[in-house]
This record gives structure tokens, sequence and C-alpha cells, in this order.
């Protein structure tokens, strides 16, 4: 399994924080963006200490009653309809810890969508009434992990939170060319909103690929928290409170603002995030990745079971063989493994199903 050294701290806080203390603030640190709604706010339209006091007396907070919950989170492509980003967290709220799962959107689950990926899932659904709910399924189902409330928030509104934090401060480790002229320079540098989609939907320039996205994702994660602590727990709220039409949830405003205020006293110790381990493969010529069942059953009966019974096996498919090589009718196959997809500039219209 994987599990963050303790150097990593910082990112693990983050990772809570942003997944549960504030279910809108959630979706900025975890996940890639919803609505096309509000222009962000300016500096002059910051709440005053007078508008903060007066505010926080207005919203009552009722005490957290689960023993634990899991939230599942995404961060979707306006464009493609695919789940970029998906996290299941676990607020384990009796022992006052979190623990987050991020898994890869290429992670296999089997033919039954197009591209075996389970970032198709919410594609596939998107004319249902919540399309959220085929994946909801799929992530029950696979995992053996009932999900009690979902997250979504697309780009624009990611964008748009991040704007509304006044941006972030990210030690860039390496130089970023989203697209031309769309160039991060490495070394500290402070963020905007479109900035900050640049950083964490690139892949091209990881040498492992989508897996290189997801660890820039959990840097972005920290930067995002930190901006949320500088502000401190009552601006929070009203943030989370003004900003709340930027995401999809099933999560009424009063008990995200519960849950965000329970998990802001989260020790950073009973904090951690980890992500599905597996391989890369090809199938029907799509670069897919497969879980290691083992491990992450292990896993998720370690620390995302706090109070379920422990499961043996994981229904998760294995990524079929590939037929025998027959050398006067098939193209051999690539010995340097998986072929890179091309990236998503995020516009034109959906295709019948997005291969990215």
């Amino acid at each position: 399994m994987s599990r963050l050294s303790p150097t990593s701290k910082r990112w693990i806080l983050a990772g809570g924080i942003a997944a549960l203390a504030v279910v809108p603030l959630l979706a900025w640190g975890i996940a890639v963006g919803l609505r096309d709604r509000e222009p962000p706010p300016s500096e002059d339209s910051s709440p005053s200490s007078s508008d903060v006091s007066r505010e926080e007396s207005q919203i009552e907070l009722e005490p957290v009653s689960d023993d634990a919950l899991n939230i599942l989170v995404c961060g979707l492509d306006d464009a493609a309809g695919l789940t970029d980003v998906i996290v299941v967290v676990n607020f384990d709220v009796r022992a006052g810890k979190i623990n987050a799962l991020q898994i890869p959107r290429d992670t296999y689950i089997g033919d039954d969508y197009k591209t075996g990926k389970i970032n198709q899932v919410y594609f596939t659904h998107r004319n249902d009434d919540e399309p959220i709910r085929g994946l909801i399924g799929v992530v029950e189902e696979q995992l053996r992990l009932p999900i009690d409330h979902y997250v979504t928030i697309t780009l624009q509104g990611f964008r748009d939170m991040v704007d509304a934090l006044g941006g972030v401060e990210i030690d860039v480790p390496q130089r970023i060319e989203f697209l031309p002229g769309k160039v991060i320079e490495p070394g500290k540098q402070h963020l905007n909103g479109e900035q900050a989609e640049w950083f964490v939907r690139y892949r091209a320039g990881y040498p492992t690929g989508d897996i290189g996205r997801i660890n820039a994702q959990k840097l972005m994660i920290d930067a995002l928290v930190q901006a949320v602590r500088d502000k401190g727990r009552t601006k929070m709220l009203l943030l989370a409170t003004q900003n709340f039409d930027k995401i999809t949830t099933d999560l009424p405003l009063t008990r995200a603002l519960s849950l965000a205020n329970e998990a802001f006293s989260v020790e950073n110790q009973n904090i951690q995030i980890f992500t599905v381990e597996g391989s890369g493969k090809m199938h029907n010529g799509f670069a897919v990745y497969e879980a290691n069942r083992a491990q992450l059953t292990e896993l998720l009966n370690t620390y995302f079971r706090p109070y379920g019974q422990a499961v043996d096996y994981l229904p998760i498919p294995s990524v079929p063989a590939p037929p025998p090589y027959q050398e006067e009718t098939e193209t051999p196959p690539n010995p340097d493994g998986l072929v890179e997809e091309p990236e998503s500039s995020g516009e034109g219209e959906l295709e019948e199903f997005p291969i990215d």
C-alpha cells in the first residue's frame, strides 16, 4: 500500500481538511471544477471584520452524530464530461481521523464501459438526473465502500474558488507548459485560478503520466488548504457559505458546515492520504491502470472501515490478457509500454465517447 511519509504531513493535512473541512473548499483542494455562474469576487468585496462577526452569529452548527462517513469527491472536465479527479474521503468522526483515497482516473473497471476506465462512468450516465450515482454504484460495488455523500466541482468552479481565496502559493517542481503560451516556471509561484487549473490538469511532461499529475494535485491541495487556514475558521465558514453554489452535492449547507467545523479540529497526525497502487497496461487501444487488489483490500480494511466488517476480496476486474501475437497478421506489441493519450484542451463538443 502507499502511505505518505512524515515529511508529507502538509499534503496529508491539506487533503483531509480540503476534503471535509468545508465541502466547497474540499472541492477546491481535491477536485477540478463545477458551474460557470458568478464571477469571482474582487478584493473590495472581501468581508469586513464586522461583516464576519455578524455572519458568524447567524451560522448555527449542529453537532455531527455519525461515527464515520464516506464522501466521494470528483473534479469534472466540463467539456468532456469526465471525472479527472476521483477521491473517497473517510471521516472517522468518533476517533477524529481522516483518510483520503485517490483513485487514478484510468483505473480499469471492466468492459461495461467503452474505455474500461473509471473516468468514463460519469460521461456514460450524463443524461441521468444525477450522473454521479452511476459512479457511486461502481465505487460501492468494486471497493465495497458505502458512499454517504458526494461532491462534484467543474473547472470553472475550481478557477472561481481559487480566485476567491486570492490565489495560492506553490513551489512548482518543474516547468509546466500546459498549452502554447500557458506556461508556469519552476520555483515558488503565486497562481491565480486559471494557472491553478493548468497545474492540476498538466500531465504530458511527467514520466509517470497520470500518477505524476496526481502528485501535483497533492501539492495543490496543500497550497489551497494553507490559504484556507490563513483565513481562519470564521472566514472559512463564511467563504464556504458564499461559494456553496460552485459545487454540486447532496449535502445540505448546514450539514456541510458542521462537517467542516468538525474536521477543522482533526490533528495533523490523524490525517492521511493514499493512492490506489497498480500498474499501467494497454487494453483495446487504451492506456488503463490495473489496481493491485490485494494491496487495496488491505488498505481499505485498515483505514476505511473503522467500524465496518473487513472484506476478503474486492471484485475489481483484472485487465484481460491480450490475444497471442501472430507475426503474419498482427502489429507487434509496443515494447515501451503505454501509449500516452493526447491532452484535452477542455474545448470543443463531446465525442460519442471521450478517450482521454
